[in-house]
This record gives C-alpha cells, structure tokens and sequence, in this order.
C-alpha cells in the first residue's frame, strides 16, 4: 500500500462539498474537444492513455483517517476510453449534445479513485467529439488545458512529428509545498492582508446555504471581433491591461444591477508560477477578493486601476485560501460575481489534418453570477453562468446582451457612467 498524504488546501475546498452531500455532482467538471477531419482513433486512444499515465493526480484515491481526510497516490487504475457511434442517428449532433449534458448528473467516486473519464462521440468519418469529464478535486481548468495539450502534443508524435516536451511532474512535491505554506509564518501575513479587504462591509451569508450549491444556468456568446479589437485598444490607449479593463467594467455593472458601491469580484487565481503546480495536471486554484469602490459616472480608466491596485495588492497574499478565509470571516459570503479572465486560450494543435474546437461543458458550482472571458487574437468567447434559483436562460441573457452592449459602449467613451449609473 502506498503512502497517504494530506490534502491540499485546494482539494480540502472540494473534499468540503463532498462531505456535504457525497452524491452530488456540482463539482462535475468537463471539455469538449469537437474535432473535424480525419482522424486516426487508434493514435487518439494512444494518447489519451498516455497523458493519463501521466497526469498522477488522475489517479488518487481519498479516504478518511482519524476524522481527516487523506488520500494515496496512484491507486486507482485507468478507466476505459468509450467510442459511442452515433453515425446511425437521425442526428447525431444533437444525440451527443444530449447525451453530454446528461452525463454531467453521473457522479464519480472519490473513495474507489473513479475520478474522470474520456469518451469520443463518432458522428462521421470526419467529425468526432472528444469529451473529457473530471471531478473538480482532480483538475482545476489549467489541469484540463496542460491534459488537453498533452494529448494533441503526443497525437502529433505518434504521427511522426515533432518530439515530446518533459513529461509532467510528480504530484507529490506539490502537496508537500502546500503543506510547507500551511506551516510558514507567510500564513498569518495573508490572511491579515486579505481580511483587510472586507473593512467597513457588512457582509451577508453567503447563498448556497440558503439556495444550494448548484451548477449554473449558462448563456455564451462570441463578441463581435471588431469588439475584441476595440477593447483591447481600449487598454493599450489607457496604459493597462484589458483583463483589468474587464474587471473595472463588471463592478460597474454589478453596482447596476444591484445598487452596491463597494463590488467583491471573485478572481480565480492560478496558483501556478514558481510553484512546484506549474506542470502538474491538478486542482491548486484559488479564489481572492479585489474590492472595486464604483461612484456613480466613475471614469472607465479610474474604474480598471481601482481593479488593478486592488489585484496587484493581494498577487503577495494569495495563497491563503477562500475556505480558510470562509471560516475567519464566520462564513459570510466573501465574493460578489466571479470573473475569471484566461487571456490566452491557444487553440490545440493536432497537426494540420485535423480542426479542434474547445468548449467548457461544465465548470463546477456557482453561487451567482460568474463571468467567464478567454481570448486568443481579437476573439472573445464570454460565457456568463448563473444560479438557476436566481436566474432563468432568459434572465441570462438579457444580462449577457446588456453587459456587451455597455462594454462596447464603454470603450468608446471616456467614462463609464453609463455602467455604473
């Protein structure tokens, strides 16, 4: 048997909502990979199993020890890779996207290992669908985009190109480095810095309480490319970033719709750079609070450098984790809505016969609103969820299409007091 370790604080996060309901499947996370062209399923299968071979946080098995959870690494074998074809169906798109969703409500098992799985949907000789579902404990979405990279990396080898990059590091120095983090002197320094936030705000209890945690209702939409363009401009012209520029503007939307001044914005943060994780398929995501104060007719560039201090202040302190922060501020609710920015969302590369387009299926619960925007070029994908008990499809994208016609408006003028007002 081998050796157990603890948790991370990240994976403590998600062991939390086990606990509470160990049927549940809100932290079902999953991609889908639609891939156009001929494709060799057998060098497919190859690297599929490859990339699990070495992802070693695929492969853990949790159990509780003493009241405590712990977990032991590399006992749990690899799942079969399903072929499902679909070529026989009236219509076979729409036979995957149905089968798809459902599958997000089949739970894994945290206590067997059963922690992800691949199945490929056949639809044609040249259209295939590559689905990739993990429980969130396993992979944050930087785990799902090094697995997914691997896999077209190592699909292109085995058709003779170019040779492989290092394989992924272990995953146990990354436990061992969160632990060390959890022992140091560094602890108290963040959870001061980021208690200081919430200075002077009455804070409510947080909805999932009250509501449940659910996964969201889901409005997506590509942003016109002359819009990607215009914001990005936007940024240059005002000497920030347009990350920021984006952060800025969903505080004042916030204050909009709900008349609060002093917006939360929940910001996923990697956890990643010069850290033992940076390489390692896993769940080492965080979640800090930026503090964005929107006065009525704020200016657009006063808004994002109030977003940018605030983030730039908090970069230091961000180890210290939304769980441990929960319980210090006596489990009020800490964010407002999240906004999570991946600037540079490459497409994969499985050589020049195949086209692979990337959709998040699912990404875990939400509380509210969250705001998702991934970029590569001047295309913006921007995908807004949010809790079904408060928010219909409809409701949604009325949001969706308010918020990217005040974008475009607010990146022509030079105040966002039509935001924010």
């Amino acid at each position: 048997m081998s050796v157990s370790h603890p948790l991370t604080q990240a994976q403590a996060a998600m062991w939390l909502d086990h606990e509470r309901d160990p049927q549940s499947t809100v932290n079902n996370t999953a991609e889908r990979i639609e891939l156009r062209g001929p494709l060799d399923l057998d060098r497919l299968r190859q690297a599929l199993i490859a990339m699990q071979g070495e992802a070693e946080a695929l492969h853990i098995r949790f159990f509780e020890q003493d009241g405590e959870p712990r977990q032991r690494l590399g006992e749990a074998a690899q799942p079969p890779i399903a072929l499902r074809d679909l070529t026989g169906a009236e219509d076979p798109r729409r036979a995957a996207d149905r089968e798809i969703l459902a599958r997000l409500d089949e739970p894994f098992s945290l206590e067997e290992g059963r922690l992800y799985d691949q199945t490929i949907y056949r639809l044609s000789p040249d259209h295939h669908i590559w689905v990739f579902r993990a429980h969130h404990i396993t992979l944050d979405g930087y785990g799902f985009q090094l697995c997914k990279s691997r896999v077209a990396e190592r699909y292109r080898a085995l058709g003779g190109g170019a040779p492989l990059s290092p394989r992924f590091a272990g995953f146990a120095p990354v436990i061992a480095e969160d632990v060390a983090y959890q022992g140091s002197a560094q602890v108290a320094r963040d959870r001061e810095a980021l208690m200081r936030v919430y200075d002077g705000l009455d804070l409510p209890p947080v909805l999932f309480e009250e509501l449940g945690l659910l996964r969201g209702n889901r409005a997506s939409t590509a942003l016109p490319a002359r819009l990607g363009a215009k914001l990005k401009k936007r940024a240059i012209d005002l000497k920030t970033s347009w990350p920021n520029l984006l952060f800025g503007m969903v505080a004042a939307f916030h204050a909009r719709l709900t008349g609060e001044r002093d917006v939360l914005l929940g910001v996923p943060v990697m956890q990643r750079m010069g850290s033992a994780a940076l390489n390692v398929p896993c769940m080492a995501m965080n979640m800090i609070p930026v503090r964005v104060r929107v006065d009525p007719g704020a200016p657009l560039p006063e808004l994002a450098q109030r977003a940018r201090r605030a983030f730039d202040g908090l970069r230091a302190h961000q180890r210290y984790h939304y769980l441990h922060l929960w319980r210090d501020m006596d489990h009020k609710r800490l964010f407002g809505p999240e906004v999570n920015v991946i600037p540079f969302n490459a497409p994969l590369d499985f050589g020049p016969e195949l086209e692979a387009t990337v959709t998040n299926v699912a990404s875990g619960p939400v509380e509210d609103l969250s705001f998702a925007f991934s970029s590569w070029g001047d295309d913006i994908h921007f995908t807004l969820d949010g809790h079904p008990s408060l928010y219909d499809r409809a409701t949604l994208e009325g949001h969706q299409q308010a918020f990217v016609a005040a974008l475009d408006e607010g990146c022509d003028a030079p105040a966002a007091a039509t935001l924010a007002s």
